[in-house]
């Protein structure tokens, strides 16, 4: 059994917008392997690949957890509702696989860090 990592982004009209997750999303795989076998992205709105339809192929894939990292600055509806709501269903659901929902980027200690040495 496998373990999988989504980027849980929240999609854009805009294709380059899109584009930019995907990107940074392949530059995560030398990062987090190999702690993770998969590790892919999802959109919650407006563009392909949906949340829902990721997740189903991850368990169609049989994986054994799946870890979701928001990649939200601020806590809002998403991240607050959407994401615990989804990932409780999922877990009656499929509850031979572990689901953990990572806190959203806003909250992650290092970003602070990320953002002086951006600036300094």
């Amino acid at each position: 059994m496998s373990n999988a990592f989504v980027l849980v982004a929240h999609g854009s009209r805009k294709d380059e917008s899109n584009q930019e997750i995907i990107d940074f999303t392949k530059c995560l795989h030398s990062a987090l392997n190999p702690r993770f076998d998969i590790i892919c992205h999802a959109f919650l709105e407006l563009c392909e690949p949906d949340l829902h339809s990721r997740l189903s192929q991850l368990m169609a894939q049989k994986v054994s957890s799946v870890t979701l990292f928001p990649f939200f600055l601020a806590a809002g509806k998403h991240v607050r509702n959407d994401l615990p709501e989804l990932v409780n269903a999922l877990e009656k659901q499929y509850p031979e696989c572990e689901f953990i929902l990572l806190e959203h980027l806003g909250k992650q200690s290092g970003l602070v860090k990320l953002i002086q040495e951006a600036v300094l």
